[in-house]
């Protein structure tokens, strides 16, 4: 191989390396947006379902954490405990 061909090859794979590199931390700071949005989503739908507990969001809310979230984790959720305290005695 010719020592130009091998500088070339070298320059090749530093951008290589460098442009991985700029894909991992566009990668990184994508899912630390992506978390930042669950997380003041799910905050908003959390004070929403507290203060609007028997409204239809709030209703079918509780309706897919007790399909969705896995017992173990339920314990994360008070909210869904406060509600069943809050209901009417004669709600269903």
């Amino acid at each position: 191989m010719s020592k130009r061909l091998e500088v070339l090859e070298k320059k090749r794979a530093q951008i290589q390396a460098q442009i991985k590199d700029v894909q991992a931390r566009e990668k990184k700071q994508q899912r630390k947006l992506d978390t930042r949005r669950k997380i003041i989503a799910g905050g908003i739908l959390l004070k929403h379902m507290e203060e609007n507990t028997h409204d239809e969001v709030s209703t079918k809310m509780h309706s897919l954490f007790q399909n969705y979230v896995k017992p173990k984790d339920r314990h994360l959720f008070d909210i869904l405990e406060n509600e069943e305290k809050k209901k009417p005695a004669n709600a269903g």
